[in-house]
């Protein structure tokens, strides 16, 4: 059976059930499957921006000279062998 025909198999069986029966499932499915659980509500916790101001960087971290040097040092240095 593919997870797509279980899938459905599934949504047809909750479909039918009354309120009191789909809270036991639910209440089922935290006791057997805990650790969905615990993903969701981890992101849940994440909330966009919330290291804003707190990152500092030097004001020449991205500099033309600095980039300059790492791409001299990158491919005219001494780090990887000469291509031929």
């Amino acid at each position: 059976m593919t997870t797509a025909e279980i899938r459905t198999k599934l949504q047809e069986r909750i479909n039918h059930l009354n309120d009191t029966q789909l809270q036991e499932l639910d209440q089922l499915f935290e006791e057997r499957f805990p650790e969905n659980q615990k993903l969701t509500k981890v992101a849940e916790k994440r909330k966009l921006g919330t290291m804003k101001g707190k990152i500092w960087m030097a004001n020449d971290w991205d500099s033309n000279e600095i980039n300059e040097e790492v791409s001299r040092t990158f491919y005219e240095g001494d780090i990887f062998p000469k291509h031929k």
